[in-house]
Formats: structure tokens, C-alpha cells, sequence
């Protein structure tokens, strides 16, 4: 009876602390859409990219492969691991 009261308690306990944004609203949920570029010639920061709308977006969560996001890898070498969509970046 001890190990089920044990049991039923962690339960309840388990279920009621969820990380809410409104139960505590130092946490931002990053989720959805957010606008994307690639900096293949590093020029973001002094162009001040951070300062205008970019062109593309990518949902969150995800990958940049996830998404398609980057180069197309045509590589299928088995002999070491490669992306699906490869960005190199500086």
C-alpha cells in the first residue's frame, strides 16, 4: 500500500510541474518561425543583416537538413558521415 501511495504521489507530482511560459515568464518558448540566412561570405555583421527582415525563415524546432536549409549534398560516399544539405560557414 506504501508503494502505491509512493507511486501515485510522484504521479501527481510529475503532472502538475510543467515549464510553462505562463506559469513562469522568464521562460521564452522558441518554437515556430523564424527568419533565416546563410552568411556563406560572412558579410551578415557588417551589412547589419540583425537590422532588416531576412529573406527566408525555418521553423524550430529542426535542423538546417530537417528543413532544407543550405547546399544540396550529393556526396553518398559511405566511407564518412556528410550532411544532406551542407552550409560552411565562417
Amino acid at each position: 500500500m506504501k508503494y502505491l501511495i509512493g507511486i501515485l504521489t510522484l504521479l501527481v507530482t510529475a503532472c502538475s510541474t510543467q515549464p510553462d511560459s505562463d506559469v513562469n515568464p522568464d521562460i521564452i518558448p522558441l518554437d515556430g518561425p523564424w527568419e533565416f540566412a546563410t552568411d556563406h561570405r560572412d558579410r551578415g555583421i557588417e551589412a547589419k543583416w540583425y537590422n532588416r527582415t531576412l529573406e527566408d525563415t525555418i521553423t524550430l524546432p529542426g535542423t538546417t537538413d530537417l528543413r532544407q536549409k543550405g547546399f544540396f549534398n550529393n556526396d553518398s560516399s559511405a566511407s564518412h558521415l556528410h550532411r544532406i544539405y551542407t552550409y560552411e560557414g565562417p
